[in-house]
This record gives C-alpha cells, structure tokens and sequence, in this order.
C-alpha cells in the first residue's frame, strides 16, 4: 500500500487487481485506495463487481506500507472467491457470483472515480505488483502488456518492465 502525501485538495488513488476490464463491459476486482482528503491520508480496503458500486471490507485495517495479496478465483461455475489479506491487520473471503467472460487479468493503479468523475490522482509512493498468477501459474509479463497512466495529456503513472521472473512490476508516480 503506498503512502500519500498532502496535496492543495483531496485527491485518491486506487491500486486493484481485476479481471475482465480490458475487453469486456464485466469486471470483477479488489484493492486498497490511498487517499488524501480533508487534509488526512485515508486507506482503505475494498471489492467490486460491477455494475455495483464498491464494497468496502471494515474488517481490515489498511496502512501505508501494508503488504496485501488479493486472489479472484472461479470456485465453481458462476461463483468466484475474492480474498484480501493484509499480513498485518488479517483476512477476508467472499464468495459472489459473476458471469465475466474471463478473458483478461489486470493490475492496476488509476485514480478512481468519484461520483461520476475522476478526481485528481493522490500523490503516492511506488506501487510493486509482485508473485502475479493467471488460471493458477505464475503469469509471464510482457513490456508489451503495460499502460501508463496519462491525464490532459500529461504523463502520470509509469509501470516499470517486468521483474526478472515475469510475475511483477512496480508503477511510479511522475514528478
């Protein structure tokens, strides 16, 4: 979980793990958000099919700095396993059903909306994606499957190349 730090308003970052969202209207995903709002860094937990708003899961204490591992895992047909753990402040499991076609994996920061609008993206430390798994194998990242992250034309958030396994990546903010 990265930290925040102070901006002029309140600004918001999600960092999620998904799937569906690249070629599909469906899509499924948990995460944590770093926010800074009202003058105070918030953090957060939360989960999501849509078209359903997030759900926030109170029964973690997120914090700057936390390491969380997030799994959305088909249990059987039409009912997926989404499952948080933060090493430090403990788990969550839900199981919901999903009709998604299945056919992409991501790993995401953006900044989130808010309302029906995106608000100003919360400046973050490093985000570091790592031990990424598709259909249950390590997942083999490519250059080629990255997106940055780009705001009225300016360049915002970078994903780095793969680590030296394929499974991980971190995303840096711009300065």
């Amino acid at each position: 979980v990265p930290s925040v730090t102070p901006t002029g308003r309140s600004s918001y970052s999600a960092q999620w793990v998904g799937m569906d969202g690249v070629s599909s209207a469906s899509l499924i995903q948990a995460g944590t958000q770093a926010n800074f709002v009202n003058g105070t860094s918030r953090y957060s937990a939360w989960w999501e099919i849509l078209p359903a708003p997030a759900v926030a899961i109170s029964t973690l204490t997120v914090r700057a700095g936390d390491v969380i591992s997030v799994s959305i895992a088909r249990v059987s047909a039409g009912r997926w396993r989404i499952a948080l753990t933060d090493r430090r402040s403990g788990s969550f499991s839900t199981i919901r059903d999903y009709a998604g076609p299945g056919t992409s994996a991501e790993w995401i920061v953006e900044a989130p909306f808010i309302g029906w609008r995106i608000p100003q993206l919360a400046a973050h430390g490093p985000v570091v994606f790592d031990n990424a798994m598709v259909n249950g194998g390590m997942a083999h990242l490519s250059i080629r499957d990255a997106g940055a992250m780009i705001r009225r034309g300016v360049l915002v958030d970078t994903p780095s190349a793969p680590d030296a396994d394929g499974n991980g990546f971190a995303v840096a903010e711009q300065a």
